[in-house]
């Protein structure tokens, strides 16, 4: 009776450790389970967009700036000076001209040519030319568009479309267009601008070589009127009576400039020595080559 009262309890004691196991198995399988779907969904939850729309993300370099090094600065998003939307009326280049966007202007400060070689001496329209200076080369995550449009009614309409994209990583293609349109409050007094750029830069995966390439297209008309017949009546009182302004007759009827200037410039660069991906970076030797070709044409 005493042996099978021991065999009894004997069982009962190991099938009681198995149960225990049994049950400690399956709480640690769950608990690992918990822990990996929790790990799943913080990495889930936690994980940013690959879609990045903010415009921190877009830098931009210009020629300038790639003199000696590549630098690259980011976009201004600010409304800061947006009310100096005339080429001819910014507080930091004063200039003096008819008073219309579009018609002929000069700086009121000295300005010295800072070119080499023949010059013409056409510069009447060279406030509102687009140069190879004024190219804006762009790194932009996503793609990139700003559009500006101000109008006055029929004097005066200016329109500025900018867009720019990587089509690879290190690999951006974009366009500007600018269309400058002004009637003018007298006959003959109309200018009419018409700018376009095609940009493209490329930089190599090592970072070494870079090559910038940009086209320039300009289209400048302006019409002169050489001022009213009775230019006298302006300084009275009676020029604020008049039924029309563009009644008033006026000396020149056929005087007009019309001014073509497209040009394509090619620009690349190799670094040689050590680049260092700290924001301390210098490269210590830097090569830049740069072609250009322009075609001018001036009818007056």
């Amino acid at each position: 009776m005493q042996k099978i009262f021991v065999a009894v309890l004997f069982f009962l004691l190991v099938g009681f450790t198995n149960a225990f196991n049994a049950i400690a198995q399956d709480l640690k399988t769950t608990i690992a389970g918990n822990k990996e779907l929790d790990s799943l969904r913080k990495k889930e939850q936690a994980g940013k967009d690959s879609v990045v729309f903010t415009s921190k993300y877009i830098r931009y370099t210009t020629k300038k700036l790639t003199k000696d090094s590549i630098q690259t600065i980011p976009l201004d998003t600010t409304l800061t000076g947006i009310q100096n939307f005339s080429p001819i009326a910014q507080p930091r280049r004063p200039t003096v001209g008819t008073g219309l966007v579009g018609l002929a202007a000069t700086p009121l400060l000295f300005e010295p040519i800072r070119t080499i070689g023949f010059d013409a001496g056409f510069h009447s329209l060279d406030l509102y030319k687009f140069t190879h200076d004024d190219i804006k080369f762009y790194r932009a995550r996503s793609p990139f568009t700003s559009l500006s449009y101000i109008s006055a009614g029929d004097n005066v309409q200016l329109l500025k479309i900018i867009h720019s994209q990587n089509i690879k990583p290190n690999w951006n293609f974009g366009a500007n267009f600018n269309r400058i349109g002004a009637n003018g409050f007298y006959q003959h007094q109309r200018g009419d601008v018409l700018n376009g750029t095609l940009f493209t830069w490329y930089q190599t995966k090592n970072k070494r070589y870079n090559i910038w390439v940009d086209a320039v297209f300009n289209t400048m008309k302006a019409q002169e009127n050489g001022s009213l017949l009775k230019d006298s009546i302006i300084f009275t009182q009676a020029g604020n009576n008049l039924i029309t302004k563009e009644a008033e007759p006026v000396r020149l009827n056929t005087a007009r400039q019309l001014y073509r200037d497209n040009s394509v410039m090619i620009r690349q660069s190799y670094f040689v020595g050590r680049i260092d991906s700290t924001a301390n970076s210098t490269y210590p030797k830097y090569f830049a080559y740069q072609q250009n070709y322009t075609h001018i044409y001036l009818h007056q």
